[in-house]
């Protein structure tokens, strides 16, 4: 192998390889042995029963079977549905092992390996500084005698422009998004309300959860506060309509109700006289 030394300025514009552009997977997709000893990540998060054959979650009382056929579908389903929080976390874990995913031999490079070093950086939540500890070193210079052990700014360089081709790939996704939320957010930027947002009132129908929840989403990554639970308004004027609109509904049955039992007065006749 050529003895190739590169630094913070030795790539092109464009720094950082893509091949290593992560490929996001679902998590029972990603096992955590490639062998016939095969083992889901799920089953971290359930303790094996072998005199019921059974699986326990760690997390609450429910058990499943021991499929036969090996499949842990019942077991993410509990853990998504049940433990969702839990897999949330799963899901962040298996986007950053995504990142490290291979598509092509394993051939080293110098060039690969300030790649996998970045990622890894990145996942594992390592310090910059790492690339300095001497023992650190020493483990990847016994592994390849030729690297070149990228300098604690070169690694801090390469995250920041990661950083900024993810941050400028979501930007490009979200004005592709025409969503109500994309739009109001367009409206109240274009003509600079956003930071005078008091309050939004809208009315109580289900879908307007679902969009200010993703408008505060919005307003988050665009650098902007906003609160649903704090700044969406019920609109009262609303709520009083329907609320009078089935008291009338009531009232009307009860009225109909009433006029099918009402009792025909008596007439009185004046047949004979007197």
């Amino acid at each position: 192998m050529s003895n190739i030394d590169i630094d913070s300025e030795s790539l092109s514009d464009n720094g950082i390889s893509h091949d290593a552009t992560p490929h996001v997977s679902e998590p029972e997709d990603i096992p955590q042995q490639s062998s016939r000893n095969y083992k889901s990540v799920v089953h971290d998060y359930f303790t094996l029963n072998n005199t019921y054959n059974r699986y326990d979650c760690k997390y609450c009382n429910k058990n499943y079977k021991i499929a036969k056929d090996g499949s842990t579908s019942s077991l993410w389903k509990h853990i998504k549905t049940k433990h969702n929080d839990i897999y949330s976390e799963i899901s962040q874990l298996t986007s950053a092992l995504n990142k490290l995913e291979i598509s092509e031999p394993l051939i080293f490079t110098q060039e690969s390996f300030r790649n996998d070093l970045v990622y890894w950086i990145i996942s594992d939540d390592q310090p910059f500084t790492i690339v300095q500890n001497l023992l650190f070193q020493k483990m990847i210079i016994r592994l390849n005698t030729e690297v070149k052990i990228p300098s604690a700014d070169t690694i801090h360089n390469d995250i920041i422009k990661i950083f900024k081709d993810e941050k400028e790939f979501i930007k490009k996704t979200l004005r592709k998004d025409h969503t109500q939320e994309r739009k109001l957010f367009k409206v109240l930027k274009e003509f600079e309300l956003l930071p005078k947002i008091l309050g939004i009132s809208t009315n109580n129908a289900s879908n307007m959860n679902k969009m200010f929840s993703k408008f505060e989403s919005i307003c988050e990554y665009e650098g902007f506060e906003f609160i649903a639970k704090n700044q969406r308004v019920h609109y009262l004027a609303y709520i009083i309509n329907l609320a009078v609109q089935n008291i009338l509904k009531t009232l009307k049955k009860d009225f109909t109700e009433i006029n099918k039992f009402q009792v025909t007065k008596p007439r009185i006749c004046h047949d004979f006289i007197t």
